[in-house]
């Protein structure tokens, strides 16, 4: 019953740590990707940018871990509790995409800290005499940071279908125990189409526009209900 009692301000508050952190995590990450893995002329350059801006990578990684391991399991848990009176399918549908996309992330978490690792050896060399520069490392960097953004990407479809199924929650479910604007459904709608259009990155480079828009998306959806949750926290949740 306490948990019940509390569950709309703490969501409130957790939605808004999680966009905090998400601001955090990009902030990091402006550091490096100017060069690709998937170009083998660039992969030399790829290692050397990611250890020329090796603590931002770590602090990347780091927050990350912190963002994937709790923040958004404790998101995707609380939207649950919070909407599932409104559609449990939809409901049901967001609380799995926003887990499998946080088991994902932090595969990229992972990932992107042992980049570093690679990227120091083939740079500065490593243990038991690799010389800097070795082919096998380069090799290894190519396909760790191959994976990383795969990975990235692949994400990026779990999020986006989450997303969808709470804007769609939010605009034309039911009304149930909580129902917030009809605006922010709409903002997490775009924020998902967005995150399912990433993609085209793979074709397009001006695609990325799509990272960029469903960035935005989500921050105003995160952070418009955590505090909207916050203004109308004796409100209960459906039992």
């Amino acid at each position: 019953m306490y948990l019940s009692n509390k569950a709309v301000p703490v969501a409130g508050i957790v939605m808004i740590l999680l966009a905090i952190g998400l601001i955090a995590t990009i902030a990091a990450s402006f550091s490096t990707g100017d060069y690709s893995p998937f170009e083998r002329d660039e992969v030399a350059k790829y290692l050397a940018d990611v250890n020329d801006n090796r603590t931002a990578v770590v602090i990347t990684g780091a927050v990350g871990i912190i963002i994937d391991g709790f923040l958004s399991v404790a998101v995707a848990a609380l939207l649950y509790v919070l909407l599932r009176d409104r559609s449990r399918v939809l409901a049901t549908v967001a609380f799995a995409g926003l887990l499998i996309q946080a088991a994902l992330s932090l595969m990229v978490d992972g990932s992107n800290i042992l980049l570093v690792i690679i990227a120091k050896d083939f740079v500065e060399g490593g243990p038991t005499g690799v010389a800097a520069g070795d082919p096998a490392t380069l090799e290894l960097g190519r396909y760790v940071g191959m994976f990383t953004f795969l990975f990235t990407n692949v994400l990026f479809t779990s999020l986006g279908l989450a997303l969808i199924a709470l804007g769609s929650i939010i605009t034309s479910a039911p009304p149930g125990a909580i129902n917030p604007p009809r605006w922010l459904g709409w903002v997490a709608c775009f924020a998902g189409a967005c995150a399912e259009l990433a993609w085209l990155v793979v074709v397009i480079d001006p695609a990325f526009v799509f990272f960029i828009g469903n960035f935005l998306g989500s921050l105003v959806f995160l952070i418009g209900f955590g505090v909207w949750l916050l203004m109308h926290r004796d409100l209960q949740p459906a039992a």
